[in-house]
């Protein structure tokens, strides 16, 4: 086959578009700092590097909700310790009352307090956070503690309107956790915590020491319940501890590996771009150095 004039150009021009390509892909990783910036610039690495941003915007989803759990948690745990506080100070005064150094009177007045720590261990059980009911299991849009008024007008009884079920999200893989409370094991367990500061308060009321001794006893065992509900809330905050820390590895992981396909290793592109320029270089000279240097001009 014979060489022509004609050939020779095409081939310098196929030479130098090639290179001009080569160029700007590595100018391109220059810009970006990124090998992989098209599917094209490698299919394999472009693949692993989809599936490592998919795996961690599922971990930041689960990173997230267990940041929402642990606010949750969070406020749960500072509600219940309102609620021991609020058992604490009945007990006191119904230790108080016990004794025979205080008047029917006297003992009248001190029911008005367990009253008043009634309704707020009420106050603190209908608890909202962030708009949803946090004690009525999944019933989130409603108190899920109403009271009954007897004839005269105060508290004669308390009914839980909650589920035992509750909402869940998902933490992990295949891991969920609650993110809301039945309000009925921790208010009205073993020992009805409203029931017995009713009693009380009517025993008070009633003057009745006998009645007043039983109830301190209720109590212990209502704030030894609340203090169980406590100390489990402190467990699975650390638990959200343990798997936000295993999630944040875990993403990191990933993300060191993306790099590893995605990113461009800067000195080694700069030291292959300077090499294609003077390439280039080379075979403009070689391609104006021929006699048909004018057609080619043309052509670009």
């Amino acid at each position: 086959m014979r060489i022509t004039q004609s050939i020779l150009d095409r081939n310098s021009l196929h030479a130098i578009s090639r290179n001009f390509e080569k160029i700007g892909q590595l100018n391109e990783q220059l810009s970006s700092g990124k090998r992989v910036n098209t599917v094209s610039d490698d299919v394999l690495a472009t693949r692993d590097i989809l599936r490592f941003e998919r795996d961690n915007a599922q971990l930041q989803i689960f990173n997230d909700n267990a940041e929402g759990v642990k606010a949750t948690l969070g406020f749960a745990t500072g509600n219940l310790q309102h609620a021991s506080e609020a058992l604490t100070q009945t007990k006191e005064i119904a230790v108080q009352g016990a004794t025979g150094t205080y008047s029917a009177s006297e003992r009248a007045v001190m029911a008005e307090g367990i009253d008043a720590h009634l309704n707020s261990l009420l106050s603190l059980a209908n608890t909202r956070y962030q708009g949803r009911y946090m004690f009525g299991g999944q019933e989130t849009g409603h108190p899920p503690f109403q009271a009954e008024l007897n004839e005269q007008g105060d508290i004669g009884k308390i009914n839980y309107r909650g589920t035992t079920s509750t909402t869940k999200v998902r933490i992990g893989p295949g891991i969920e956790s609650e993110t809301s409370f039945a309000g009925r094991p921790i208010f009205q367990g073993k020992t009805d915590a409203f029931a017995t500061l009713i009693n009380l308060r009517d025993a008070l009321r009633e003057n009745d020491t006998d009645a007043i001794d039983e109830a301190i006893g209720d109590l212990d065992n209502a704030q030894d319940n609340i203090t169980r509900n406590l100390g489990n809330l402190g467990e699975r905050t650390a638990q959200m501890d343990v798997m936000q820390n295993s999630v944040e590895t875990m993403m990191f992981m990933n993300k060191r590996l993306q790099s590893e396909r995605q990113d461009a290793d800067i000195a080694e592109v700069a030291m292959e771009y300077t090499n294609m320029m003077t390439l280039l270089q080379t075979v403009m000279k070689v391609a104006s150095s021929a006699a048909q240097m004018p057609s080619i001009a043309h052509y670009m």
